[in-house]
């Protein structure tokens, strides 16, 4: 049996992506039918097929997908309800994109049903908004008799906007089922991603080949995430927002702990000690207010702070300086 490259999953067809035959599983051929389907029936609207409408100044759009959390383990109990469940997800669905949808958002949805939501929108757009679509997915599910609420996770592609879609779409997808499988299906959270090259072939991969940085003492990983709508001890998003925002106020140090970043692949004891300048030097700027990012960065994760970017997390050492570069990288400022 042919697996798709991108997605380990049975092939069932090929499309032409760019003038290449390129194979397809089930669910991409699902989402690449309902993209198609999309532009015909609404001619009106951006097309789909210039993603630049979407995009921001740096170009760059975002692919969403988000799913239910526990419906393979529901559904089956339902019996004779399902058919009214079916209609009740669906509605919610619908209701929770639609109040995540604020007026000022460059923002289309691809697929939207069940409890699926696959959305192409501007970058600037894409964390807040997916943000407010699971609080909003957990609210309207809880309306429904059946099941008394959901949680669903979500993935984020950043992508150029002429990358092509079914790419973002697949990594969008594959974040998704990461995320998934940190929160083990029972809380909502997201994971994302910048695309900055062309070469992904899997989340895996590229955590060992990208995001894992070993110097000369120490093995540190990139990926910090999932980030979580409510969480006692997981990075939650609200707060990966307020990190982020910070970082662009004028006095910000984010410029030289981006350089911080490349100097931990050569070596520990100097990139501690860059470090340390760093925090001296931003000390005595007077726009930067440096115990309210000490609290910020304590908000994220406990053992955070602006002397300690590096922390113990799920058994190994990693950092959120990548993910917030990542989204700074990627997006505008409000």
């Amino acid at each position: 049996m042919k697996l798709n490259p991108s997605t380990s999953k049975p092939v069932v067809g090929y499309v032409n992506i760019q003038g290449k035959s390129t194979p397809v599983d089930r669910a991409t051929k699902q989402k690449l039918d309902a993209h198609d389907k999309f532009k015909k029936k609404n001619p009106q609207v951006k097309e789909f097929s210039n993603l630049s409408n979407f995009s921001n100044e740096k170009n760059k759009i975002a692919v969403i997908h988000a799913d239910g959390n526990g419906l393979g383990q529901l559904v089956p109990k339902l019996g004779k309800e399902l058919s009214a469940f079916s209609q009740a997800l669906d509605k919610a669905t619908k209701k929770a994109f639609d109040d995540a949808k604020q007026d000022d958002m460059d923002i289309r949805d691809v697929i939207l049903g069940g409890d699926d939501m696959v959305v192409i929108c501007n970058a600037n757009n894409a964390l807040n908004f997916t943000k407010s679509f699971l609080e909003n997915f957990e609210k309207e599910t809880e309306k429904i008799e059946a099941i008394k609420g959901l949680t669903a996770c979500a993935g984020i592609a950043y992508c150029n906007e002429k990358y092509p879609f079914h790419y973002a779409v697949n990594l969008a997808e594959e974040l998704c089922g990461q995320a998934k499988k940190d929160s083990k299906r029972k809380a909502s959270c997201l994971m994302f991603h910048n695309i900055q090259s062309s070469n992904f072939q899997s989340w895996d991969k590229f955590v060992k080949d990208e995001l894992t940085i070993s110097n000369d003492e120490e093995t540190i990983r990139c990926d910090f995430g999932a980030y979580y709508l409510e969480s006692q001890t997981e990075p939650m998003i609200q707060n990966l927002i307020t990190v982020i925002e910070s970082y662009r106020l004028d006095g910000s140090p984010i410029s030289r702990i981006r350089a911080w970043m490349g100097e931990l692949y050569n070596s520990k004891l100097y990139s501690q000690s860059m470090l340390k300048r760093i925090n001296v030097m931003a000390e005595h700027k007077s726009e930067w207010r440096e115990e309210i990012m000490n609290q910020n960065l304590k908000n994220l994760y406990d053992s955070l702070s602006n002397e300690n970017l590096i922390i113990k997390k799920d058994s190994v050492w990693k950092t959120p300086i990548y993910d917030i570069l990542q989204i700074l990288s990627a997006t505008e400022a409000k």
